[in-house]
């Protein structure tokens, strides 16, 4: 998970450097949208290497509150995994 947390860091800073160009609001808010599913993504992996390490009820409950589970916060819809075509 290590490789994970810190290999996106790249791609969220080319990210920001492609936000402070000339792009439009709509960009820059997919940009945004972007940035935030990789800081999601880190914060997992940091919860679980966290637990993989220790194996404390602490680190697990930490690890269950960082990993999304409802439809809302996956952005799926339709119960299959993949993102809704609706």
């Amino acid at each position: 998970m290590k490789g994970t947390v810190t290999g996106l860091d790249v791609p969220k800073r080319m990210l920001r450097n492609l936000q402070d160009s000339n792009i439009s609001g709509d960009d820059a808010e997919f940009l945004d949208r972007m940035i935030s599913v990789l800081n999601a993504l880190q914060l997992e992996a940091r919860a679980l290497t966290a637990y993989s390490k220790s194996r404390k009820p602490e680190d697990a409950a930490q690890l269950r509150k960082r990993t999304p589970t409802s439809p809302a916060e996956t952005g799926r819809t339709d119960g299959t995994g993949r993102p809704s075509t609706a």
